[in-house]
């Protein structure tokens, strides 16, 4: 059997030394491990807590915004608000005007402060650019999508679309605008789209407080006149005649309308907005409208009227198509997002709308003529 004996005498000490190498080694490795293991988790503190003073000076950025859309920063050009508690942070935002209200550019600064004061402030900075919705009204049509014309159509004014040009191999088809003949009257710089949100909301601020509703039919008779206007539907309407429908004030539609049956619409300045669709004569030839005025719906629009007069009416489809069956000539303009529709023989004359001292008098609304994009957006500590 053999013996286990202890190290030699020429090993003492060994094991001391791989002990201390050992540990020299671990502590190399372990204060660096342990230094960026403490620098990134205070790193990701800073960060986290910077991300947070970001949002809560965008979320000024936003409420300068929302108060440039809805609010009187339009009207008083500079402004000033702040919103008391974002996740803990103060926030402060001024509006400055750097061109005229309305028909140029704005200077939003946010900054975001703790409310303890515990750690310094974030400031955001941001520039809008302006478009104008009245383009609409300068255009013959406007579509975001495409425009079908048919054989004989007559346009006088511009077109204005996203798709191809409507008259490529559509036979005697005659167009005539401010900047000349065929295609000089078609261009593709679409003016921005009002969403329904911000439609609903200047329409409904003119009817909201009017508690008398009208009822969802209303005939009126050959010698009559119905008046009716700032006042709100708690669903679909329909209008028949052979009687006189007069506007007296905005007409919010809470669904679809439907008109027909020899109908004398005089709208009187106004505008009927509705929140579905509008299904307008429908076939009926004797449907008579006399304008100014503005229709505009949210879902499609089918549109077979006779135009008494030549004052300017504007139709509009926000979020769908736009069929125009007009019986004889019609004065105004028509834009459908999706696509506007006329049927054959169509003749349409753009005007000026109507002004005085070149204040639009149409019921449009004054916010569409602010239309605000992010031109940049800065972050300055």
């Amino acid at each position: 059997m053999r013996r286990i004996t202890g190290p030699k005498r020429s090993e003492a000490g060994q094991l001391l030394i791989i002990v201390v190498l050992a540990s020299a080694v671990v502590a190399l490795i372990v204060a660096p491990l342990l230094a960026w293991g403490f620098g990134a988790h205070r790193n990701a503190q800073i960060r986290e807590v910077r991300m947070s003073k970001v949002y809560a000076a965008d979320a000024g950025i936003e409420a300068a915004y929302y108060n440039l859309k809805f609010g009187n920063a339009t009207e008083v050009g500079n402004s000033t608000g702040n919103i008391s508690n974002v996740n803990g942070y103060l926030v402060q935002y001024t509006i400055t005007q750097t061109s005229a209200a309305g028909a140029g550019s704005y200077s939003i600064r946010s900054t975001a402060s703790d409310i303890n004061k515990l750690t310094g402030n974030v400031t955001i900075v941001s520039h809008t650019g302006t478009t104008t919705f009245a383009n609409f009204l300068d255009n013959a049509l406007t579509s975001y999508g495409s425009i079908t014309l048919k054989p004989n159509d007559i346009i006088s004014g511009s077109i204005v679309l996203n798709g191809p040009d409507p008259t490529v191999g559509v036979p005697n088809v005659t167009l005539t605008c401010q900047a000349g003949n065929g295609s000089q009257c078609v261009s593709h710089d679409v003016p921005d789209w009002p969403t329904t949100t911000y439609l609903e909301s200047f329409y409904w601020g003119q009817v909201a407080d009017n508690s008398t509703h009208p009822p969802s039919t209303i005939n009126i008779g050959a010698n009559e006149t119905y008046h009716l206007g700032n006042c709100w539907t708690t669903g679909d309407l329909t209008i028949s005649g052979p009687g006189n429908f007069s506007l007296d004030g905005t007409l919010y539609v809470k669904g679809t309308l439907h008109m027909g049956s020899a109908v004398k619409v005089h709208l009187n300045y106004n505008t009927i907005f509705a929140t579905g669709g509008m299904f307008i004569g429908e076939k009926n030839k004797d449907l008579e409208f006399f304008g100014p005025g503005s229709l505009i719906a949210e879902g499609e629009v089918n549109f077979w009227p006779k135009q008494k007069g030549t004052e300017f009416i504007f139709v509009m489809s926000v979020s769908k198509n736009l069929e125009m069956h007009p019986n004889g000539d019609w004065y105004g303009s028509l834009a459908g997002l999706t696509s506007i529709d006329l049927q054959p023989g169509s003749r349409l004359i753009w005007k000026e709308p109507p002004k005085e001292n070149g204040a639009l008098l149409l019921n449009f609304p004054p916010g569409l003529y602010l239309s605000l994009r992010i031109q940049d957006w800065i972050i300055i500590d």
